[in-house]
């Protein structure tokens, strides 16, 4: 009987870990679809900018 429990508990832990692995392959295609602003490696926002001339002016101080 306990290494029915132990059986059903490994199946358990399986079944959750391929649910994990599912959710975290669909989070990087969305991730790959739909890149955040906040991404160091996304230069789409450095492009904007350089294509206003943003990029050419100093930064105003703070008063």
């Amino acid at each position: 009987m306990g290494l029915r429990k132990l059986f059903v508990g490994v199946q358990v832990l399986l079944i959750i870990s391929f649910i994990l692995l599912a959710f975290e392959v669909a989070a990087r295609e969305l991730v790959q679809q739909h890149p955040s602003p906040l991404n160091p490696h996304d230069h789409k926002m450095e492009r904007e900018l350089a294509s206003l001339g943003a990029l050419d002016k100093p930064w105003p101080s703070n008063p």
